[in-house]
C-alpha cells in the first residue's frame, strides 16, 4: 500500500488522519450536543477556572450557579482585604486599593471575583469582574467581557477556554 501525507501507520495498520479526526470530531460534538452536554461543559470548564481565579486561602470549592436559563456563573468571596489586594493586574489592584482606602476595615467590606458564561443563538458572552461591597452596597469594580461566536457546540468547545482566559486578565 502506498503511503499519503494524510496516513499515518499505527499498529501495523494504516489510518487516514483526516478520517480519525473526522470521528474525533464527531464524538466530541455528540458529547457537547447531548441534553446535558453543554451544561456538562460549562461547569468542568468554569470549576477548572474557579480553580485558577478565584480560589483563595479563604474560599475553597466554588459552585457554579445558573442565576438564568443557559447562564453559568461561578463566584467567589474574599472578605479580608490584604488578600483581595494581590490582585496580578495592575489596573484592577489599583481600583481595589483605592476602594480599600475609602473604606475604613469596620465596614467589613468584601470582595466578589466573578466569572460568568451566557449562551444563545451560536453566541457566547464571557466575563470576568470583581464586585466590592462594603456597608451593605455592592458594585462592580472592573469587568471584562468577550463576544464568542461559534459555529457549532465543538467549536464552542474548542474556544471556550481561550476567550476565558482573555476576559480573566482582569484578575
Amino acid at each position: 500500500m502506498k503511503l499519503t501525507t494524510n496516513m499515518v501507520i499505527m499498529s501495523n495498520q494504516p489510518f487516514n488522519k483526516d478520517e480519525l479526526q473526522a470521528k474525533a470530531d464527531a464524538k466530541a460534538r455528540a458529547s457537547v450536543a447531548s441534553d446535558t452536554g453543554l451544561d456538562e461543559l460549562m461547569h468542568f470548564t468554569l470549576n477548572n477556572f474557579s480553580y485558577r481565579y478565584l480560589e483563595s486561602k479563604n474560599t475553597k470549592s466554588i459552585s457554579i450557579t445558573t442565576p438564568k436559563e443557559n447562564c453559568w456563573r461561578a463566584e467567589g468571596q474574599e472578605s479580608e482585604l490584604i488578600e483581595a489586594l494581590k490582585a496580578q493586574n495592575p489596573t484592577t489592584k489599583q481600583a481595589l486599593i483605592q476602594r480599600a482606602k475609602i473604606h475604613a476595615k469596620k465596614d467589613g467590606a468584601t470582595v466578589y471575583p466573578w466569572i460568568e458564561i451566557t449562551v444563545n443563538d451560536q453566541v457566547a458572552i464571557c466575563c470576568a469582574g470583581i464586585d466590592w461591597e462594603s456597608n451593605g452596597e455592592r458594585d462592580t469594580v472592573v469587568e471584562s467581557s468577550e463576544r464568542l461566536n461559534f459555529e457549532d457546540v465543538l467549536h464552542l468547545r474548542n474556544r471556550l477556554a481561550k476567550v476565558l482566559e482573555d476576559v480573566c486578565g482582569v484578575f
